[in-house]
């Protein structure tokens, strides 16, 4: 890893905004006193300005008691957001961030069935169609029995 800067200085935020390329959501808790790392609580949110591919990235932390830190943070403890759900979770508290976070994902990831429901049995006037799909075929109904 090349040097950055230690962990405990402090920069002028408007000078580094070009470097952000994008936006990760802490997994985990990392924990470090060593100079150069970026220490994090689960549920923050930090700005990414440079990937290694060594898994270490280097990260912004803005703090309003502590100005920006910039430091090496470990790449499997954090997931990439997009700017749309960077944004959405900036206006989430960080204790439900990861709740948060996790059902978007399940509900934007789930597996949609598109494919057309094969025709019921009875016809249009079936009064309960999803039985009569259920019961379509010789196999959906030896799976029930």
């Amino acid at each position: 890893m090349e040097s950055l800067l230690a962990a405990n200085d402090v920069l002028d935020t408007s000078a580094t905004q070009e470097f952000i390329s994008i936006s990760v959501l802490c997994m985990h808790g990392f924990e470090s006193e060593e100079a150069g790392l970026l220490p994090f609580r689960k549920g923050e949110i930090l700005d990414v300005i440079k990937r290694d591919e060594t898994g270490w990235w280097a990260a912004m932390k803005q703090s309003k008691s502590q100005g920006s830190r910039i430091g090496w943070i470990p790449q499997a403890y954090v997931s990439v957001l997009s700017e749309e759900m960077a944004n959405k979770l900036r206006n989430v508290e960080k204790h439900a961030r990861l709740k948060v976070y996790e059902a978007s994902m399940t509900y934007n990831g789930a597996d949609v069935d598109d494919s057309p429901s094969p025709p019921s049995p009875l016809g249009e006037d079936d009064p309960c169609p999803a039985v009569g799909q259920l019961f379509s075929s010789r196999t959906n109904f030896l799976t029930l029995v």
